[in-house]
């Protein structure tokens, strides 16, 4: 379910960019795309999502809903709280931040400012409804929260198209966007009222003995939440000030298209946290290195090959998406492709050590990675443009990667040589065919014909020459029975 809700996500996030450009133009699309990275800093609001979901997975395992239900009040008041303080200063501040970071006569001044509070109260509404998903999370239902989920972006898409027909602009994109959270809002009140009864809304339950008890969580939570605007979000704020809003809006496309990839392959982890919490409590540190090595194996056999097609291909993807004159999204989607390959890589070791309570490495990382990104931008991105932001990116995921697999091994236990094992086959397999591929495609003028070509023959080399290798016996079984996504329990 999780993999489906990406699945229907990714052809409207191709279709919805253009259309906007069609109506807003460059500019437009680029104060669209930079309010978005300003008020997704809401994202530090997000404390207490994964302690919500590790401690009604925990809970769970010992039926104790009322310690469930504690959790769950005193976190959703504790997001009440802060989402107000964070709505009250960007209210308070908005003429300031249109100032500093919007600088364009293509859209009226009073539909910018409309267009920023509103996105504001919608991402931390969203916010504040996360409690209900992380608690669904927790009880692993992620059938429920991604079905509300997958309504949640159709819902969205249709009121945005409907919206810009009607020449709203960039007013009708943020009222699509406020008319879809309070749906959805309301679909995860219903949902959990249907699923656990006991689960009741009620702010006087809030508990200063709750927020002691998840202080681990909810202090790694604030700041890995801050380290994530800075690591994927803050780029769009160097670039808009540096550079200007066309610049943003190349960079945004690409950025956009392998930001979605990169959701996309992340989703096969996020069920790891929970199942590891109850692992862990159960069967210990053996049972969590067994999970770690089967869901890194595959995760590296299915991604790797994807986002070296989309890095070699990446011409190619752009101009059938776009047409002509964005070349430079097409430079930021190809090595970008390679920066988030090796983010998605460390997935399945951060769901896992969140789900243990071994929090502080991926933390760390985070920090790490943001610190160097924006440091390696700041120095770059004046005398490189565009290409300095994309460098500090890729540095600064490599070395934080590096970071992250020398002390994820160091508290599992075992040898980095494991690692690098899994990664061989998928790598070299997908670059000899990728060889192949580009030097048949020399030959084929035409971009359509030859990234469809690639598009099709790509996939089917690829999984032959996994079929026959041992070491992916149960990709073989995914393969033979076409239902085991769905039946699978194990």
């Amino acid at each position: 379910y999780n993999l489906l809700r990406r699945l229907l996500g990714f052809p409207i996030g191709l279709i919805l960019p253009p259309v906007v450009l069609g109506y807003l133009g460059v500019e437009g699309y680029g104060v669209w795309a930079l309010i978005q990275a300003l008020v997704a800093y809401s994202i530090i609001l997000d404390m207490g999502s994964d302690a919500m979901t590790k401690y009604t997975a925990e809970y769970k395992s010992q039926e104790n809903h009322l310690k469930i239900s504690r959790i769950f009040n005193t976190l959703f008041v504790l997001y009440l709280f802060l989402f107000f303080i964070f709505f009250l200063a960007v209210f308070i501040c908005q003429d300031w931040i249109i100032d500093v970071f919007i600088k364009t006569d293509k859209l009226p001044r009073e539909d910018i400012s409309f267009a920023l509070v509103l996105y504001t109260a919608v991402f931390g509404i969203n916010m504040i409804f996360k409690v209900y998903s992380s608690f669904l999370n927790g009880l692993e239902r992620m059938d429920l929260t991604n079905k509300v989920e997958m309504l949640s972006v159709v819902n969205n898409f249709i009121f945005c198209i409907v919206f810009l027909y009607m020449g709203w602009g960039i007013k009708g994109l943020a009222m699509a966007s406020g008319l879809s959270t309070l749906m959805t809002g309301c679909i995860y009140v219903g949902v959990c009222a249907k699923v656990a009864p006991y689960l009741k809304l009620n702010p006087l339950a809030f508990n200063f003995g709750i927020v002691h008890e998840v202080k681990k969580f909810v202090t790694y939570g604030a700041l890995s939440g801050i380290a994530a605007m800075v690591q994927f979000q803050l780029a769009k704020l160097i670039i808009s000030h540096f550079l200007g809003l066309r610049y943003l809006t190349y960079y945004d496309l690409g950025h956009r298209l392998i930001f979605a990839m990169m959701g996309l392959f992340s989703s096969f982890a996020i069920s790891i946290m929970p199942a590891a919490s109850a692992s862990y409590v159960s069967s210990g540190i053996e049972k969590i290195k067994e999970v770690f090595q089967t869901t890194f194996k595959y995760i590296a056999l299915i991604s790797i090959p994807a986002f070296l097609f989309t890095s070699v291909m990446a011409d190619r993807i752009i101009f059938v998406w776009l047409g002509t004159g964005y070349e430079e999204a097409a430079f930021v989607f190809r090595f970008l492709s390679i920066a988030y390959l090796i983010n998605v890589l460390t997935g399945p070791g951060a769901s896992i050590l969140m789900g243990i309570g071994m929090i502080e490495i991926p933390f760390y990382g985070g920090i790490a990675n943001g610190a160097i990104s924006v440091i390696l931008s700041l120095i770059l991105v004046i005398k490189f443009g565009i290409t300095g932001i994309v460098i500090s990116n890729l540095t600064a995921n490599t070395i934080t990667t590096i970071y992250f697999f020398y002390y994820l091994q160091k508290k599992l236990g075992g040898s980095t040589i494991n690692i690098l094992s899994y990664l061989k086959f998928p790598l070299l397999t997908s670059m000899l065919i990728l060889l192949i591929l580009s030097f048949i495609g020399k030959y084929i003028r035409s971009y359509h014909v030859g990234l469809l070509s690639a598009a099709i023959l790509f996939p089917i080399a690829y999984i032959l020459l996994a079929y026959k290798n041992p070491e992916y016996g149960r990709m073989r079984d995914f393969i033979r029975r076409p239902l085991f996504f769905f039946t699978y329990r194990g």
